[in-house]
């Protein structure tokens, strides 16, 4: 069962990053295959990062509902495996992005880095909590860490747009600029690093490439438009709002 559950998750891996619309569907369904096979609590976090995924880089149908799924996979996730590295810093990183409950998250991210300080994403996972909680200097040494013992080539777009987050948090906007434009080269599908180069060019002056990363957008992300970008409470800009790279005047560059 162990060799079964294994394979399923390594292609709902395989699925999840390439951050498609109907890849992370797909990766959720094999998830729940490897669940079938195994009930392991790391599988039931994957499921909880795929929701998280879906709500945040994409426009997904059943946001109310999806964002259930993330909690309730989380209790679960946590009540079979609340002793694993792994499983508790998806499920921290899961809370922390799908904007649940940053302290719960944060306090899931310390117990994940006790577990295991060499687990990269318990590091992230921390690392981002730490920016949330304004401890910028630790934020972005923990995160530049990560950046030196990434894992295979084909997740580092998720680990650059991690960085950027935290860049943006800390103040180092040329870097986030960097981390951004790797991730989205990276991983053509991935909109959240979109997201970042939008706001990040904007701020720069940089008004062609805001333009280019505006358009293309508006073809990639299904429900974009300048007004969710700038108004929406519910879109996940949430990062760049608090730091003041989105703009109500960028309206005019667009009109």
């Amino acid at each position: 069962p162990e060799s079964i559950a294994a394979g399923f998750a390594y292609f709902g891996r395989q699925r999840l990053m390439t951050f498609d619309p109907e890849n992370l569907e797909e990766a959720y369904t094999f998830m729940s295959q490897a669940r079938q096979a195994c009930d392991h609590g790391v599988f039931v976090a994957w499921q909880a990062f795929i929701r998280m995924a879906q709500l945040v880089d994409s426009f997904c149908d059943d946001r109310e509902g999806k964002t259930d799924d993330l909690k309730a996979l989380s209790v679960k996730a946590l009540e079979l495996s609340g002793d694993n590295s792994l499983s508790v810093a998806l499920v921290a990183i899961a809370r922390n992005m799908g904007q649940i409950d940053e302290t719960e998250s944060a306090l899931l991210a310390e117990r994940a880095m006790k577990i295991n300080p060499m687990n990269l994403f318990a590091r992230q996972a921390m690392a981002l909590a730490l920016g949330n909680a304004g401890n910028m200097n630790s934020a972005y040494m923990l995160s530049r860490s990560c950046q030196k013992f990434l894992p295979e080539a084909d997740t580092r777009h998720l680990w650059d747009l991690y960085h950027a987050l935290v860049c943006i948090a800390v103040g180092k906007n040329e870097e986030a600029l960097t981390s951004a434009e790797r991730a989205s080269a990276e991983c053509s599908g991935f909109i959240a690093p979109r997201r970042q180069l939008l706001a990040l060019y904007l701020h720069e002056d940089r008004i062609e490439d805001a333009k280019e990363q505006f358009n293309l957008l508006q073809r990639k992300e299904a429900g974009f438009s300048l007004d969710r970008f700038l108004k929406d409470p519910d879109y996940h800009v949430d990062t760049l709002l608090s730091h003041a790279l989105i703009d109500p005047s960028f309206k005019d560059i667009f009109s």
